[in-house]
């Protein structure tokens, strides 16, 4: 018998995201925090955790990244929701929520099955030195330099995320440190976007994936993938 799979989510939203990720029968798993959701994605007491991580209104959930990187998890999926409006508000404009799939395992093959369908790489780097003068102009020249479209870069001070600190000792050296969060368009298997990745980890004191994963998953995905799914609380 095939075990049931496990979704942690906390919140009513990330319930509603559950439903638009997997295609079987799985348990969503709710959580009190979001904290204790992606926990639970690195003990392995569940098999995936659904996370908010950007609104259209407020931008970037930081965070959230943050859990990224102190739990160690990877990016599977997304999935673009729309807020559910009242009468009153629907004379506004509409608000999203991007929601990610996070699991402890980068796997790289969870979309190989889809055909025609834009993929996006996600990942974090930083330099020894964060004033080093041109190092970032020097990083975003790779993408250029590789036809790589950059679609999102953004920087979060480095608060000595525990995962961090531990494999690269050497970001501890300044009292103000940065990370940079980036998006490209691209799978990691991609020539273009390895080669991009092989001269950043020559450029950078650290560079981590986040994972590669379909973009915004499209309607039709989203009914080929729908689920029934059982609702539990911890």
């Amino acid at each position: 018998m095939i075990a049931e799979l496990k979704i942690a989510y906390e919140g009513e939203e990330a319930k509603r995201a559950v439903h638009y990720f997997v295609g079987t029968s799985v348990l969503a798993v709710a959580f009190k925090d979001v904290h204790n959701a992606c926990a639970a994605v690195k003990e392995e007491e569940v098999d995936y955790a659904v996370l908010p991580i950007e609104t259209s209104k407020m931008g970037s959930i930081y965070v959230n990244y943050d859990l990224l990187l102190n739990y160690n998890l990877h990016i599977i999926g997304e999935y673009d929701q729309q807020e559910i409006l009242t009468p009153e508000q629907k004379t506004n404009s509409s608000s999203y929520t991007r929601f990610l799939l996070l699991s402890k395992k980068l796997n790289l093959a969870w979309d190989i099955k889809l055909t025609g369908v834009v993929f996006k790489t996600s990942f974090v780097f930083g330099f020894k030195n964060s004033t080093n003068n041109g190092m970032l102009s020097r990083v975003l020249a790779v993408f250029s330099q590789q036809d790589v479209d950059l679609i999102k870069i953004e920087s979060r001070p480095w608060n000595h995320q525990a995962s961090i600190s531990h494999e690269y000792p050497e970001m501890r050296t300044n009292k103000y440190q940065y990370l940079f969060i980036a998006d490209v368009l691209g799978h990691l298997t991609d020539a273009k976007v390895s080669a991009a990745i092989r001269r950043l980890n020559e450029l950078c004191a650290f560079v981590r994936i986040l994972g590669s994963y379909a973009i915004l998953w499209s309607g039709e995905v989203i009914t080929e993938k729908s689920c029934r799914a059982s609702i539990v609380e911890y």
